[in-house]
């Protein structure tokens, strides 16, 4: 199974979710990059995490880039 880009395993073999904030939202957010464990060590979990994590983070990001349009 591929892993996708925004999955990451530290030295300990635990799954992290990574992604860069885009540039526009970087002052708004506060950050460049999303970091997040996902606390599993199993990759088909992780990839099911990760997912939904990189759905609500694109949710949160067109709410945001709404507020800043008006």
């Amino acid at each position: 199974m591929k892993l996708p880009s925004y999955l990451q395993r530290n030295r300990f073999g635990i799954y992290y979710f990574r992604r860069a904030v885009p540039e526009a939202l970087r002052p708004t957010v506060g950050k460049l990059e999303i970091i997040r464990s996902l606390r599993t060590r199993e990759l088909r979990r992780a990839i099911w995490h990760g997912r939904a994590l990189a759905l609500q983070l694109e949710y949160r990001y067109q709410t945001i880039e709404t507020r800043m349009a008006r």
